[in-house]
């Protein structure tokens, strides 16, 4: 299991940060800024729900009254979400990526 800590953590927040431009020579782009912080909020969290979902197991017992019964833990859909989220924003960033496999979509207009 994925060990959280914050050295992880600032490791990539040190990623993500170097690969920001700049809006003028002493800012960063304050929209990407503020991707990386709220990329940065959803991981601890991630790390957090996968902790509790490790602690409580992936079936929970439910108690209501005489009645016991067992059912899927919550948490599954909240990583889910939360790994969604994550995902939305790093489409979202305006990085370049050195030696990536995917290639960026072209205009359409080579095709005529």
């Amino acid at each position: 299991m994925e060990e959280y800590s914050e050295k992880n953590i600032k490791e990539l927040e040190n990623q993500l940060l170097s690969k920001i431009g700049y809006f003028s020579p002493r800012k960063k782009d304050a929209i990407q800024y503020e991707k990386v912080n709220r990329y940065l909020y959803l991981v601890r969290l991630l790390y957090e729900l996968k902790a509790k979902l490790h602690e409580d197991g992936l079936v929970i017992t439910v108690h209501n009254g005489q009645q016991r019964f067992q059912k899927a833990n919550s948490l599954i859909k909240e990583i889910n979400t939360t790994s969604n989220q994550l995902l939305a924003i790093e489409r979202s960033f305006d990085f370049e990526v050195e030696n990536s496999p995917v290639e960026k979509p072209t205009s359409g207009s080579d095709l005529l």
